[in-house]
Order: structure tokens, then sequence, then C-alpha cells
């Protein structure tokens, strides 16, 4: 907590606010080190520039803060079950004589915003989403650590459900369920979503199985067959860090368009990574994987943004869309995934997690499992 608390309060000095108010789940964990879902309750940590950090948050996460917060951290916590009034007017109690007050407007509730609007007297506060958007932009060295070690177990569990569950007859559902097993056994907490793996016409939607089926039928039942486009899409979480990948294949031999779109992926892609130089603009990175798709004649079968960044949520900024105007910075981490996808044929996407570093882009996931688009038939 201390150096993303101290990080937050130096861009408070710099552009004048007294004191933040955060509501947001990951905005909160970023800086206390917490990390938990309020669900129906509210929940704000208070930051003052110069004041120990009060945090509200509900008496059933007792346990689990103590350990995670600082012990100069003043909680002001409330039961389940009642009202939580008395704990609310406690930790809002002498924070009023703040000059300039910032909440995350495009994430806080509205009924939340009203609530403490109320409790300060304040008619409006200062916008700070940039400001959090921007620090959790920007990963330490421990973020670092913790989405390479998240992508070096996306890369074994590519391996080993290869080895392990690929073949001609499983179900994509039950390949999912594999892939959850192989990511624990491997070291993973767990997912950021339930992983996907689609084969056939289904690859080319690129939100897998779920979105594959009418309403009252059954999705993810269909087996794969040799000589189909296959997509695995999956997360990695570790220590609240998450890494994004996705692989395509295709189980024996690949006709000629599918081998075309897949190269075509593939030459967006390293395009896309070889951008990835501090200085660039974010969005340059998506123009150039979107102009090699184009180009090839499948720009109208990529509607899809290049990529995004990762961290502790699954998406987060900076977003790898031309409409971006932010520029690359070292310790900026994304997912490049490319795509071209063919409606009633298959799609191809190849995406892999990638670092700004001074020295150029760093891939830290393992490119090599993804070199050939032909497995063999099992």
């Amino acid at each position: 907590m201390s150096d993303h608390l101290t990080k937050l309060r130096e861009q408070m000095e710099a552009v004048g606010l007294d004191l933040v108010l955060l509501t947001e789940p990951m905005d909160v964990a970023y800086v206390s080190g917490f990390r938990f879902d309020p669900f129906e309750h509210i929940a704000v940590l208070c930051v003052p520039l110069d004041e120990n950090v009060r945090f509200l948050l509900p008496g059933y996460e007792e346990a689990g803060v103590a350990r995670a917060v600082p012990d100069e951290t003043e909680l002001f916590m409330f039961p389940e079950v009642g009202v939580d009034t008395e704990a609310f007017e406690d930790c809002m109690s002498g924070l009023a004589h703040h000059a300039r007050i910032g909440v995350t407007a495009s994430t806080i509730p509205v009924t939340a915003q009203e609530r403490l609007m109320r409790a300060l007297n304040r008619d409006s506060f200062h916008d700070c989403s940039e400001l959090l958007g921007s620090l959790r932009a920007v990963k330490d060295d421990e973020e670092i650590a913790l989405i390479a070690e998240a992508s070096r177990i996306g890369d074994r569990a590519v391996e080993r459900m290869i080895d392990e569950s690929l073949c001609v007859g499983a179900v994509e559902a039950e390949l999912g369920g594999d892939l959850s097993r192989i990511l624990r056994y491997e070291g993973a907490d767990g997912s950021a979503f339930e992983p996907g793996l689609t084969a056939g016409w289904r690859s080319a939607l690129p939100h897998g199985p779920d979105h594959s089926r009418a309403r009252g039928n059954r999705p993810g039942q269909d087996a794969i067959d040799s000589g189909e486009l296959l997509v695995f899409d999956f997360s990695v979480v570790v220590g609240g860090y998450i890494a994004d990948l996705s692989r395509t294949y295709v189980l024996g031999e690949s006709e000629p368009k599918q081998r075309e779109i897949f190269e075509i992926v593939q030459e967006a892609q390293q395009a896309a990574i070889d951008a990835c130089i501090p200085g660039n603009p974010v969005g340059d990175v998506d123009r150039v994987a979107k102009q090699i798709i184009a180009n090839a004649g499948y720009g109208e079968c990529s509607p899809q943004k290049t990529g995004h960044g990762v961290g502790l949520e699954l998406h987060e900024l900076p977003y790898v869309a031309a409409t971006t105007d932010q520029v690359l910075e070292t310790g900026m981490i994304f997912c490049i995934e490319p795509a071209i996808y063919l409606e009633g044929y298959g799609g191809a996407r190849v995406e892999d997690v990638v670092l700004v570093t001074d020295d150029g882009p760093r891939v830290l996931t393992d490119r090599t499992n993804q070199k050939q688009l032909e497995l063999p038939v099992t």
C-alpha cells in the first residue's frame, strides 16, 4: 500500500486535491492493498493529503482488512445486517474542511456520490478518474512480477492442455473445465472470466460459447473436429493481477484460408508489439495492426480494438484503440490481441501480454507455443 499511497498523494498535491474518496473496488485495492467486493454495501477509502487514511466498509471484512492495511489506517466498520449510519457519519466527521475533494466520477455510484456530497456539504466533487487510471496504468516491479508469473502459468497451461485434453471429439465446455483445473494445478489463484474454447464457426464469436446458442439451448456442448479452427481464450490471476491470453490452432491439416487469416493476425500482432515503444502514441499500436488486416482485405472482419491494459482488472487503461490519445510509458502492460472473424466460418485471434520497457517491448508470455497453427490429431 505504501508506494501506491505515496504516488497517489504526490499526484493529489500536483493537481491541488486535499482529499480523495475512492469507492471503486479495484481503485481501493490498488491504494489500500485490500481486495474485496462490497456487493450492495457502501465502502469508501478516504485519502487525505496530510492525515491518516480512513476506510469505511462492512464489518464482515474486519479480519481480512486488518491483516492487509497498515496499522495507521483508521477503520470504520458497520454490521452487514442493519444500518451503516453511525459508521458512515464517524468516518466523514472532520473531513468537510477540505477545500478540494476528488472522486472517480466514471465509477462512483450516483447514490454514493450524493450521500458523500450531503455529508461533506458539497454541491460537486472534482473528477480524479484520469488520475487513478494513469497511476494504475504504469506498473511497479511487484505488479510486473505478478503479471509475469500469471503469464508463465498461462503458457504452461496451454502446453498441458494440448498434451492432456485436446483431441477430436472433446467437448468445448469440458475443455474449458479442464483448462480451469489445469490453471489451478499450475499455480493460478483463479481466472478473471470462465475460460472459453470454441471451434469451427463458433471460433468467430469473440466471447466464446456462452454467446453461441439461442435461449434455452446449452452452450459449449459441441464437440471439436479435425480441420476446424480452435480458439483458446482465458485469463490467469496471481496475487490479484491478471494475464490474458488467446491461442488459435487447427487439429490436423489446415485449409489455405485458415492459414491466411492466422498469418495475417500474427503479422498484425508483431507490428503492434514492435510499436510498443515509450513515447509512441497508444493509438498507433492499434492503427498499425488494423492497417495490416485492412490491407489484406479483412478490415471489416476485425471489429475489436487491438488490445487493452491489464492489471488488477482484465480491461483497464490504456485501451489499445485508435481513439486513445495517451502516450506509451515504461511500465505499461498491454494484452495485444488482433483478430479476424469470418462469420459462419471461423476466427483467428492471438493474444500475448506485452510490457513496455526503455529497451523496447518485452513479451511476458511465451509466443513459441503459437508458432504453428496445426497440431497433431490425437
